[in-house]
């Protein structure tokens, strides 16, 4: 096949083009450690998409073949009846880009597939469940790229998915907020417009990504950290954080809670579909759609309904109203659409210029099984380094949820638990997944980071990846790798850039200071600046002072306003949230999981990302003296140099370097 490759353990070729998740997913396989079945479409195809608009040709014939292979190895017809298979769609390119392209989870929970599930687990909740999180991600995933500082988009949209397990349409999309951007205003019907509502969809190709102009907080992200000067006294506009519209609420609590259904299994009101204002961008996958010439199956008319009908049939939206199709080979098209598309979203495009990424690379997808992790009480999720990614320390550290799914993880909307309570729930699937951590890092011969779902007391592995230390934990982990005899002493050395020598000394409030916030420290040192409330708020503030940006958690699309702030505090969320894994990419401080934040927008404060603590205005600092490892490492970078003279600890360091890598 040209465009879709099995994930197994014989999968190999370049990187770039079937990505370091698909590869990750290899070996594992290899390991011999469990795994849901999964298939890669590669980046060729991403870029052929890209180039055209349009899905290449014999990739809609190479994905039903990939299907094919799943339901051969689960035993489950994808879309249902029967034993229902169920897959998710993520992006998985050649070079790490955590959160910024969109996924799609549950996809195939067709109205009969979720009426399957439920027959199947004997639990109507938990497909209710399961179908509702498809129809969030589904709608989230082709919601367009709102800019900086706007509402999540999966946020608003699934307001209008109200039926938990039956058809749902995308509802109304909001007009931007004043300073906002402009939005791309549909045309009236276009032919593609028509098209889409008889199923046989053509589009235009998309235009060109067109780059943001360079800011100064931009060129200052390529050469090195941003330069704090004093903000000034005063903060006018003071916005309470709790009080700020684009707040959103745990998800249990979310607009999605509905009571029990009163005519049996999986029937319930027609959804609330609401077609979309004159002006307002075109929301979700059949939006997507429309701009990406996906064509679909057409769907058969509806039998006419009486009023007392209750049957999926009559969940009918108003005619002309965009609904998520209940055909799984359209669903996985689409989804794979919006994620290629995803690539020139603003925030991936924001993500690649801070890190060298090349524009032109594109992604590889991924589309593997399910696994539930909230399928029952013996069902969770969580991810898991090796290796403390703060300090180094030689134990396991991550966070977990119970009876959840991952992306109650990512998005923080949830309160995590430590990875180690794992051990006390469930004591012979942590000594399996801490048995897989050390062989992972055996292979690696360096620090891990691990995703993993657990359905009914069984462990899978859904991704991997090296752990990419920075800061002190890089030196403490490849020092105490030298010292096992896993790595040589020249190639401990090579592994410390001289760069991160700056930070190896973490800088960290000394009191008395007023903490006005207490939560995780997610990424070590300190940031001083004043407090910024969106995404928005933190690009436009950063042009005259520093700014951290404060948020109740974060998604891709704040990522100018985190590339903007100094700093970052989220009240929800955990090590593995959003904010956490961004802020350790770029390097900066960040506090997670401060709940009761009531901090004005303009509020000078400063941020300890060590200690967790939020405090205002600026306490005394202090910097830890170099420990035991960077002592060493600096030894062996004498030896290997030959040069004992008095010199700064990053020169010593590079000049090692220059004599590795002139042999």
């Amino acid at each position: 096949m040209r465009w879709v490759r099995p994930v197994t353990a014989e999968l190999d070729g370049p990187r770039e083009e079937l990505g370091g998740k698909a590869l990750g997913l290899a070996l594992l396989h290899r390991l011999g450690l469990r795994v849901p079945p999964a298939f890669v479409v590669t980046a060729d195809a991403c870029r052929a998409f890209l180039d055209t608009g349009r899905l290449p040709d014999g990739l809609r014939e190479e994905l039903a073949l990939g299907i094919a292979g799943l339901e051969h190895a689960t035993g489950r017809a994808f879309g249902g009846p029967g034993r229902p298979l169920a897959v998710s769609v993520r992006s998985g390119a050649g070079v790490s880009m955590p959160g910024m392209m969109d996924t799609v989870l549950g996809l195939g929970l067709t109205r009969a597939a979720t009426a399957a599930l439920a027959a199947e687990t004997g639990d109507e909740a938990f497909a209710r469940d399961c179908r509702e999180r498809f129809l969030r991600s589904f709608a989230r995933a082709g919601a367009g790229s709102p800019e900086a500082g706007a509402p999540e988009a999966g946020a608003l949209e699934a307001r209008g998915l109200e039926a938990r397990g039956l058809e749902a349409g995308l509802p109304q999309a909001r007009s931007p907020e004043a300073g906002a951007p402009e939005a791309e205003t549909p045309e009236a019907e276009a032919p593609e417009a028509r098209a889409l509502k008889t199923g046989q969809l053509q589009a235009r190709a998309p235009e060109a990504e067109t780059p943001e102009a360079e800011t100064p907080e931009a060129r200052a992200l390529k050469t090195g950290p941003l330069q704090a000067r004093a903000p000034e006294a005063g903060a006018p506009g003071a916005v309470p954080v709790q009080a700020h519209p684009l707040q959103t609420r745990p998800l249990q609590a979310g607009p999605l809670e509905t009571g029990p259904l009163e005519t049996g299994p999986l029937q319930a009101r027609a959804p609330e579909v609401r077609p979309l204002q004159d002006g307002a961008p075109e929301a979700g996958l059949l939006g997507a759609a429309r701009r990406h010439a996906v064509p679909l199956r057409p769907e058969p008319p509806a039998e006419p309904a009486s009023s007392a009908d209750h049957s999926p049939a009559a969940a009918t939206p108003p005619s002309g109203a965009p609904v998520v199709p209940d055909h799984a080979p359209d669903q996985l098209a689409l989804a794979l659409a919006a994620v290629f598309g995803s690539w020139r979203s603003p925030r991936a495009h924001t993500y690649r210029t801070i890190h060298a990424i090349p524009h032109g690379l594109g992604t590889a997808v991924v589309v593997q099984a399910m696994v539930f992790g909230n399928r029952d009480a013996r069902s969770g999720t969580g991810v898991a380094f090796s290796r403390d990614p703060t300090t180094g320390e030689d134990t396991p550290y991550g966070e977990v949820l119970f009876h959840a799914q991952g992306e109650d993880v990512v998005s923080g909307a949830r309160a995590t638990r430590p990875l180690a309570e794992l051990a006390v729930r469930e004591p012979a699937l942590w000594a399996e997944l801490t048995g897989a951590l050390r062989r992972i890092e055996g292979c690696y011969r360096d620090v891990c980071y691990t995703e993993f779902t657990y359905e009914s007391g069984e462990l899978w592995l859904l991704q991997v990846r090296p752990g990419r230390f920075e800061n002190a934990a890089a030196v403490r982990t490849a020092v105490e790798l030298a010292e096992a005899g896993v790595i040589r002493r020249e190639e401990a050395l090579l592994r410390v850039a001289p760069g991160h020598l700056a930070h190896v000394r973490t800088p960290r409030i000394a009191g008395p200071a007023r903490i006005v916030a207490r939560g995780l420290g997610a990424c070590p040192g300190v940031a001083v600046g004043r407090v910024a409330v969106s995404a928005e708020a933190a690009v436009r503030m950063a042009r005259d002072s520093p700014v951290v940006l404060v948020r109740p958690e974060t998604s891709p699309h704040d990522m100018r306003g985190i590339a903007a702030a100094v700093g970052i505090v989220t009240e929800r969320g955990g090590p593995a949230s959003h904010a956490a894994v961004v802020a350790r990419a770029l390097g900066r401080p960040a506090v997670v999981g401060a709940a009761g934040l009531d901090l004005a927008e303009g509020t000078l404060v400063t941020v300890d990302g060590t200690s967790g603590e939020v405090a205002l205005g600026t306490p005394r600092i202090v910097t830890d003296t170099a420990d035991a490892p960077l002592h060493t490492l600096l030894t062996w970078a004498d030896d290997v140099s030959g040069d004992r003279t008095e010199r700064a600890e990053a020169d010593r360091l590079a000049a090692a370097h220059h004599v590795l890598g002139a042999r």
